[in-house]
């Protein structure tokens, strides 16, 4: 929200600007939020109040610029993300500022993939600068979650920061059972005469939690973050297969399928017709859209194709485009640990069926 203008005469009834402001005699104590995305520390630092050096930030993390999305950084086990709090004081009637202060609200949330473990949520609010009545101006700061609350309250003049480790989640979903959490929060600044009246956010969705995975595996929790598969390079016919499949044009964004009929009849199509039979020793057939996912050989539209620069001992021509699917003999040790590095993969990240994840090569 921009700042409204410090001498402009405002009209009966209060405009929308000042909303959440609380009047106390002839000041108005007002707060804003912006949005979730940008850098706090490029985005709210000052000449006159830089953002101090913070311990608790994880800078490797919450400032790695390949997650963002809207200024909100997530992958698979941890998400971050930002909010900007505005405050000012305006004298009435002239409706002149004669006070501001700027707040920084970071959340961390990390969560343990397949393990059971549990989800832990860190927050932290800094005072990145302050001007006029302004300098005595503090957050108060609630978040709940889960029948939990916690609080968070930075004072004091120049910069300075708090911290508070709120939430600690256990996951417990039964079997097929998926949840999605978030956090609602509410913040008040309070300023010397008086205060601003609360403002109510949600954070952006935080993490998933589900007992979905197959059988015997426990309940777990995952950020919203997209799953990403990374292919091992050291099976390397296997990643040099998915990637000449990539790179002919067939997508590298799947939706995983737990269906055993669909799977079946991918491999069937995949690597039973036209392949040879025997095979050579030591060989397999390997295909991509991998036989687990929905864009497998059976619903793929279109023909077989192959490469010629990896040998791959099929009659299938080289093609490029995004239907059809791709078949290659490879080692059969890197088809295997393909295999199960894909499995892993799965479950470490908690793919759920219909489930769209990237493949990375």
């Amino acid at each position: 929200m921009a700042v409204p203008a410090t001498a402009a005469t405002s009209p009966d009834p209060i405009p929308d600007e000042y909303q959440h402001c609380a009047k106390r005699g002839d000041l108005l104590y007002c707060l804003s939020l912006s949005g979730g995305g940008g850098d706090p520390r490029v985005r709210s630092s000052s000449k006159e109040y830089p953002l101090p050096k913070e311990n608790n930030w994880k800078k490797e993390i919450c400032e790695n610029p390949t997650g963002r999305n809207k200024g909100v950084y997530r992958d698979r086990f941890h998400i971050c993300f930002y909010r900007d709090v505005y405050v000012w004081v305006i004298r009435l009637p002239a409706f002149k500022t004669i006070g501001t202060a700027t707040f920084v609200i970071r959340g961390e949330a990390e969560t343990s993939g397949v393990a059971g473990g549990p989800v832990s949520i860190e927050h932290t609010i800094t005072r990145a600068s302050a001007t006029g009545l302004g300098s005595t101006a503090s957050l108060r700061w609630g978040a709940g979650m889960l029948r939990e609350e916690g609080s968070i309250s930075v004072t004091g003049k120049g910069p300075t920061s708090a911290k508070e480790h709120t939430f600690l989640y256990k996951p417990n979903q039964p079997a097929g059972v998926v949840q999605d959490f978030d956090l609602l929060y509410s913040a008040r600044a309070v300023l010397k005469g008086g205060s601003t009246n609360s403002v109510l956010f949600d954070s952006p969705p935080l993490f998933r939690c589900d007992g979905a995975l197959k059988k015997g595996t426990r309940p777990g929790c995952v950020s919203t973050g997209k799953a990403i598969y990374a292919v091992g390079r050291g099976n390397k016919t296997y990643y040099a297969h998915v990637r000449a499949a990539i790179k002919s044009g067939l997508p590298s964004t799947l939706t995983r399928t737990m269906d055993s009929s669909l799977i079946d009849e991918n491999r069937k199509i995949a690597c039973r017709r036209g392949v040879p039979s025997p095979r050579p020793e030591g060989k397999e057939c390997d295909e991509y859209p991998f036989a687990s996912t929905r864009e497998g050989a059976a619903s793929s539209g279109g023909p077989a194709r192959s490469h010629s620069s990896l040998k791959c001992g099929l009659k299938d021509p080289d093609r490029t485009g995004a239907g059809g699917f791709s078949r290659c003999l490879i080692d059969a040790k890197h088809n295997s640990a393909g295999g199960t590095e894909l499995g892993i993969f799965y479950t470490d990240q908690r793919v759920l069926n219909g489930e769209k994840f990237g493949v990375r090569v």
